[in-house]
């Protein structure tokens, strides 16, 4: 790394002079909210071994994926969000033969990356937030997740709509606290509902240009889940709480973050990387 980009990325260089006590006293409480909700718990051994366990399920995913496209299989099941009229998870096993097997384990393998995604995005949500804001979050997850067992898509037409609005929304929060893992988990749960839903309309509406779509977000939210297995290890998080804890909540945690991934796109992006 050159000494210029040293220089850049040098989380010391960005670090905020402003202490809490040049606050006024709304400024100082204004703060302190926001510190209440955003500070971390210790590093949680579990939590960072699911999140890979769903990223590691989100690769199998996309590796079915692919066996379904260079098999041909995508229209093997003609009906979606149900099998050849079966609830999808009713749909007989003797049935499971040719292309439909490929297709028809595509579509579990996505209900089951989708159901870990969601408890991965409650669980950061619960451990990032308190009071009514947490049982909000918590009442919206499990609402979601039982409208996507109705099975009928008008309503996961609407959670697409839905889901465009959270994803958006989290991108907003992001952006103004890189370091609140709760977002990312909003943001994954957005994008892998997105992704189900255009995997569905590709075979309801026989377009293929949703399946360009829904192939590139693929690979957008396996890269989502890896970040997500990076900020909850013990690594992200070391670098993360000092700036919590101390009330400097953006500058320092994500300069330490960001960097090491900076500083690849930089060396690949250099002439001759």
């Amino acid at each position: 790394m050159s000494r210029w980009t040293g220089a850049l990325f040098d989380p010391r260089r960005f670090a905020p002079s402003r202490t809490s006590s040049d606050d006024t006293p709304d400024q100082s409480m204004e703060r302190g909210c926001q510190i209440g909700s955003d500070r971390p718990s210790a590093f949680n051994p579990w939590l960072h071994r699911f999140a890979i366990f769903t990223a590691i399920s989100t690769l199998g995913l996309i590796i079915i994926g692919g066996l379904v496209t260079s098999h041909g299989a995508g229209m093997a099941v003609p009906d979606w969000p149900n099998t050849y009229g079966y609830n999808m998870f009713a749909f007989p096993i003797s049935k499971w033969v040719g292309g439909v097997l490929y297709e028809h384990s595509h579509r579990l393998m996505a209900t089951f990356v989708g159901l870990l995604t969601a408890i991965l995005s409650l669980w950061l949500w619960v451990r990032e937030t308190r009071g009514k804001g947490r049982w909000l979050g918590v009442g919206t997850i499990v609402m979601v997740l039982g409208l996507m067992g109705v099975r009928a898509l008008p309503v996961y037409l609407i959670l697409a709509w839905l889901a465009l609005t959270v994803g958006g929304f989290s991108l907003y929060q992001i952006r103004r606290n890189f370091a609140a893992l709760r977002w990312w988990g909003a943001l994954a749960l957005a994008a892998v509902i997105l992704q189900g839903v255009l995997g569905g309309l590709r075979v309801v509406w026989l377009t293929d240009q949703i399946g360009i779509f829904h192939a590139a977000l693929a690979q957008m939210f396996f890269a989502l889940t890896c970040l997500i297995v990076l900020f909850t290890s013990r690594w992200g998080q070391e670098r993360r709480a000092p700036a919590l804890r101390g009330g400097e909540l953006e500058s320092r945690a994500e300069l330490e973050l960001c960097a090491p991934a900076a500083t690849a796109v930089t060396r690949w992006s250099a002439p001759g990387g």
